[in-house]
């Protein structure tokens, strides 16, 4: 269960991007998995799934605020430091803000998910 809730937790973040990127006038889906795609799973594969295996649902990380906040400040760094370092174009800044929105809607995600099955005996 606390894999597929920390799967769940980045589906949730991903699609709430995607939507955004679409609200405001992407017109391809396929691009718009792709951008988000190749910062998400690494993410959910390096930093997510570990904490939702190996960290206890009593830890002051599964708190809204907390996880929430992590996970906006830990999407908001990657790209950019990505961006940076790849020296990728201007235009590549503008992934920046989508990245802290699906950041943040995972950590939401994640918390509600490791707060319901820590109510569990597992």
């Amino acid at each position: 269960m606390r894999i597929v809730g920390s799967l769940v937790a980045v589906i949730a973040g991903v699609l709430t991007g995607m939507a955004a990127m679409l609200l405001l006038g992407w017109d391809s889906l396929q691009a718009c998995l792709i951008m988000l795609g190749m910062f998400a799973v690494p993410v959910w594969a390096l930093v997510l799934l570990p904490l939702h295996v190996l960290l206890a649902r009593s830890s002051a990380f599964w708190d809204f605020r907390v996880s929430a906040g992590a996970g906006a400040t830990i999407s908001g760094i990657l790209p950019a430091l990505y961006l940076i370092f790849a020296g990728a174009g201007f235009l590549f800044w503008i992934f920046l803000p989508f990245g802290v929105l699906v950041g943040g809607v995972t950590g939401l995600v994640g918390a509600l998910f490791a707060r319901l099955y820590g109510r569990t005996k597992a």
